[in-house]
């Protein structure tokens, strides 16, 4: 709390209020919006989002999959591929629907193919690659599993996974050209998910 002065002169009190407003409108760079117009304010904050994505796998995810020492490959593509094999594990066709949703990442799934073959030397078989995939993902689900039972959560690995899945983040151009990003939380099963886990959500 700030205190700017007080007095019980009113012309001094009008001084003191309006120095209080400066205050206010100046105080660590906050801006005061005026919310008479709602239009305009919701205007102004949507122009003011440059990006939204959905980021709870990653946060999730991507800490196991870093502790295990998988990070060591570095090759995103490598891990959105075990991601979408956790979240979507289905065919490539809908592993590149979920690159380009999720990650905004466009990407045939022949190149998808083309990447298998690179991933492993030309003398080994494309179902060792997928083999590879497979146990990463495999690996990655156990260890959830397993700090989820060690944390007493009463949720499964695939339900957190799911609740993961939920959580996005918007990015916003500040005026003065700074970006800056907040979690979008929108119902208590991801708040949930963030408690148990607030190293990756922090």
């Amino acid at each position: 709390m700030k205190t700017i002065g007080s007095s019980q002169e009113p012309k001094v009190i009008e001084e003191l209020v309006n120095k209080g407003k400066e205050y206010i409108q100046n105080y660590q760079g906050r801006q005061v919006l005026n919310f008479s117009d709602t239009k305009s304010v919701f205007h102004a904050v949507f122009n003011a989002v440059s990006s939204h994505k959905e980021v709870g796998t990653e946060r999730l995810l991507g800490a196991i999959f870093n502790d295990i020492g998988f990070n060591k490959i570095e090759d995103s593509l490598f891990k959105y591929l075990v991601f979408s094999r956790l979240i979507q594990p289905v065919s490539k066709l809908k592993t590149t629907e979920y690159l380009f949703l999720y990650k905004e990442i466009e990407i045939s799934s022949q190149q998808i193919y083309r990447y298998l073959d690179r991933l492993h030397s030309r003398l080994q078989r494309r179902i060792e690659v997928h083999i590879c995939i497979s146990f990463v993902a495999y690996k990655i689900h156990r260890e959830l599993d397993r700090q989820l039972k060690e944390k007493k959560a009463k949720i499964s690995a695939n339900k957190a996974i799911e609740i993961a899945k939920t959580i996005y983040s918007i990015t916003a151009k500040l005026p003065d050209g700074t970006e800056i990003e907040h979690l979008l939380v929108t119902n208590p099963r991801q708040k949930q998910l963030m408690n148990i886990f607030p190293e990756n959500f922090g």
